[in-house]
C-alpha cells in the first residue's frame, strides 16, 4: 500500500507523520481544519493518494493533503459512527459503520445491513478483503461475515463464541485461509471448513488485540503484554517484543518493513529488532 510512513492518533487529534531519515515531523489536523470529527478511529489510502478517515460521530472524510471532503448519513451513508474503513483493488470504499457497512463506489452509496436483532445492533467492527476480493468482517453476536463480489452477504456463527465476543481484526495467510483476533477467545483460523482455536487468551494469559502480516508472510500480533511474531503456516508463535504496561493495538507496516504499533503509550517503531517509543513528546 502507498502510504505515509506512520500514521499516529494521538489525544483524539489527527497527526499524520511524514518520516524523513530519523527526524519524526508531525502536521496536526482537527475539526477547525474541516475533519469531520477530532475522534478519528482509523484510516486508509486510496489509489489517488487520497486518505480516508473514519471517525466516531462525524461519518468519513477524504484528505487530498490540501482539504477535507466528508461524507454522512445526508451523502447515504448508514451511520455518522464509523468503526473502519477499507480500500479494495477495485477502489471502492467500504465503511464498518455502527448500522451495518457502506460502500462507496465513486458514484453512488450502498448500504448492507447485516443484523438487526443482537443486542449490538448492527453494528460492525473491522473490514478485510482477501486475495479473492471477498470482504469479510465482524458481524454482530460473535460472528464472521463476508460479502462476495457479487454482493451476496453470508454470516457465520462461531461455535462456542458468546453474544459478547466481536472479532476485532483479520488477516490472510498464503494458502487463503483466514486468521482473526476475538476480543474473548484469542486466535482462530477458518480453513474454509471448519474454525480452529489455536492462541487462546487463557492459555496465553492475556489478550490478543491486533494481527498483521508482514512482505515475509509472518504475523505480527499485538498483546497486551508485547508483540507475537507468528508463523501462520507452522501455527507457531513467540513472544518477540515484551514491553511491560504497554497495549499494543494496532500496526502499520511500510513498504520497507518498518513496523508501527499504536499503543496506550504513543506509538513503538519496531525497525529491525531496534525498538523506540514515540509519544506526545515528538509531536
Amino acid at each position: 500500500m502507498k502510504c505515509f510512513a506512520a500514521i499516529l492518533f494521538l489525544s483524539s487529534i489527527l497527526s499524520v507523520q511524514l518520516l524523513f531519515g530519523q527526524a519524526f515531523n508531525f502536521l496536526n489536523f482537527d475539526i477547525s481544519d474541516g475533519l469531520a470529527h477530532n475522534r478519528v478511529t482509523d484510516i486508509c489510502e486510496d489509489q489517488f493518494g487520497n486518505l480516508w478517515l473514519a471517525t466516531s460521530g462525524g461519518g468519513l472524510s477524504k484528505f487530498n493533503g490540501l482539504e477535507f471532503q466528508n461524507y454522512t448519513i445526508k451523502d447515504g451513508l448508514s451511520s455518522y459512527y464509523i468503526r473502519s474503513v477499507l480500500n479494495d483493488k477495485s477502489g471502492n470504499i467500504w465503511a464498518a459503520t455502527a448500522e451495518g457497512i457502506s460502500k462507496l463506489d465513486g458514484t453512488s452509496i450502498t448500504n448492507y445491513i447485516i443484523d438487526t436483532t443482537s443486542a449490538s445492533g448492527g453494528s460492525v467492527n473491522v473490514l478485510h478483503e482477501d486475495s479473492k476480493g471477498t470482504i469479510w468482517f465482524s458481524a454482530p453476536s460473535g460472528g464472521l461475515g463476508r460479502i462476495d463480489t457479487l454482493g451476496n452477504i453470508s454470516v457465520d456463527i462461531i461455535p462456542g463464541f458468546l453474544n459478547a465476543d466481536r472479532i476485532i481484526d483479520h488477516e490472510e495467510d498464503s494458502n487463503g485461509n483466514i486468521w482473526f483476533v476475538s476480543a474473548i477467545q484469542g486466535l482462530f483460523k477458518y480453513d474454509g471448513a471448519e474454525y480452529i482455536s489455536v492462541i487462546s487468551n487463557t492459555s496465553f494469559r492475556g489478550y490478543l488485540l491486533s494481527i498483521e502480516k508482514d512482505a515475509k508472510g509472518s504475523f505480527w500480533i499485538g498483546t497486551n503484554k508485547g508483540l507475537i511474531l507468528f508463523d501462520p503456516l507452522s501455527d507457531r508463535g513467540e513472544l518477540k517484543l515484551a514491553i511491560e504496561g504497554v497495549f499494543v493495538k494496532s500496526a502499520q507496516i511500510s513498504d520497507s518493513n518498518i513496523f508501527w504499533r499504536v499503543s496506550s503509550g504513543g506509538a513503538i517503531k519496531v525497525e529491525n529488532g531496534v525498538l523506540k517509543n514515540i509519544g506526545v513528546a515528538q509531536g
